[in-house]
């Protein structure tokens, strides 16, 4: 199965009595992209308020680009995979350059993927050249 196209799966009865459900841990996003880790892939168990979780799947932050929104390497974003967006939400998204997390701003036939880091330069792409992977829609943090 190709990594885009896993879906949460079940935990067991006990996580859905405490609310729990699990989603897959694909990888790791940067101001690149999802990687699929090596060997097995992970699921992780995540607080039903997320709802349903069929098109959930979760990504390991790193890099800096998003600190003003903070998203911190090390979190954890719970992405809904879908192909639409609508102007400032934060995104996975496939540029020309690679993938990304960036907050999503379309302007006619461009669309800017805007950092939300005062030291992280915006990126600008023909509209066309921009595919949405999916909208965050949470995010995990371990302090320890």
């Amino acid at each position: 199965m190709h990594q885009t196209d896993r879906v949460a799966r079940p935990c067991g009865n006990a996580f859905y009595r405490s609310g729990l459900r699990c989603i897959p841990l694909l990888g790791i996003t940067v101001a690149g992209g999802p990687v699929e880790p090596e060997g097995e892939w992970r699921t992780l168990a995540i607080p039903g308020v997320f709802g349903d979780c069929e098109h959930l799947v979760a990504l390991e932050v790193r890099g800096e680009s998003m600190i003003e929104a903070h998203i911190v390497p090390g979190d954890v974003v719970i992405v809904h995979r879908q192909s639409r967006a609508s102007r400032g939400d934060l995104v996975v998204a496939m540029t020309p350059e690679g993938w990304c997390l960036k907050r999503f701003d379309p302007r006619g036939p461009v669309v800017a993927l805007r950092s939300d880091n005062a030291a992280v330069p915006d990126r600008w792409f023909p509209a066309d050249r921009v595919k949405i992977w999916g909208v965050v829609v949470g995010v995990l943090r371990k302090y320890r």
